[in-house]
């Protein structure tokens, strides 16, 4: 059901039909860190020359207007939470009270949705800290993004399906050339770096490791996000700086994708048309934001 986002999207709609205050997939679409994969996923991208370039800004570029056309199609089944920050606010309480049945966020916060089922189960089933942290470990499951269809549309979707890509960020150690203690510096990054300790935290924080042999020996959802940054189904976030200018404008259209399905004849992104000349516009916008100061 978790396999592709058309099983997914008709769950969804089940789901809150069974029960209005509930909903089968939520998050913030105004994180453009999330909802950005959509726009990959069908040929659109932040910057040309593998994220480098910033004179090429393609949220427009090849068919990305299916990626915003499936997220205004599932905006409409999830609640006003999706416009802003509150659906990713309120994601541990949520889950663990069966408000959202999946949602979109990084592995480390699952630790703290599993922590909060925990302190739920205890309160309900009487269970120990023990037994009712094993139980939400079970229940809460991290699975990559599903698959999309390929024509870009969940209500009359095709058979073939593609994988989804994602927006992905790698935490690193750095040294600084003002450093009076260089060799102890090099030191700490080898500790942390090391074997034992990308396990460790791993282990702790559910943070997928960038070190192969310990993605081997990890979960399988870390296994599989390892893979994904290997083929390039995880796009890594620009190290550039005109990335600061993406997140403003980007999270603003997606915002009002997210509201759009309420708009009824005022519509703004109802036709390929529509959303094509605002991604036209968005990627202008932030071009222009980029190179201000140079003109």
């Amino acid at each position: 059901m978790v396999e592709n986002l058309v099983d997914l999207y008709e769950f969804s709609k089940m789901y809150h039909e069974q029960d209005n205050t509930k909903y089968g997939f939520e998050f913030s679409l105004n994180d453009f860190y999330f909802s950005s994969g959509y726009l990959f996923s069908y040929g659109g991208y932040l910057f040309g020359d593998n994220n480098r370039d910033d004179e090429d800004v393609g949220l427009h570029k090849g068919e990305a207007k299916l990626g915003v056309q499936v997220l205004r199609q599932f905006a409409a089944e999830m609640s006003a939470a999706c416009i802003d920050d509150s659906a990713k606010l309120a994601i541990s309480g949520a889950m663990a009270s069966g408000k959202y049945f999946s949602s979109v966020t990084t592995p480390d916060v699952r630790s703290v949705i599993v922590s909060t089922l925990a302190t739920t189960y205890q309160s309900e089933k009487g269970l120990s800290l023990e037994e009712a942290t094993a139980l939400a470990e079970e229940n809460i499951i991290g699975v990559p993004f599903p698959d999309l269809p390929a024509n870009g549309d969940l209500m009359n979707p095709s058979e073939e399906m593609i994988e989804c890509k994602q927006m992905g960020g790698i935490n690193g150690y750095a040294m600084s050339s003002y450093t009076k203690y260089p060799n102890a510096s090099l030191a700490f990054i080898n500790f942390a770096t090391s074997y034992e300790m990308a396990k460790l935290r791993e282990e702790i924080l559910q943070i997928a490791p960038a070190r192969s042999d310990v993605a081997a020996e990890s979960t399988e959802l870390s296994k599989q996000l390892f893979d994904r940054v290997s083929n390039g189904s995880i796009v890594l976030m620009p190290s550039i700086k005109a990335i600061d200018q993406v997140w403003t404008p980007a999270g603003s259209f997606m915002a009002d994708v997210a509201a759009d399905p309420n708009r009824g004849a005022n519509a703004k992104y109802d036709t390929l048309d529509k959303i094509q000349a605002a991604l036209e516009q968005l990627s202008q916008d932030i071009y222009d934001a980029i190179h201000l100061l140079d003109r």
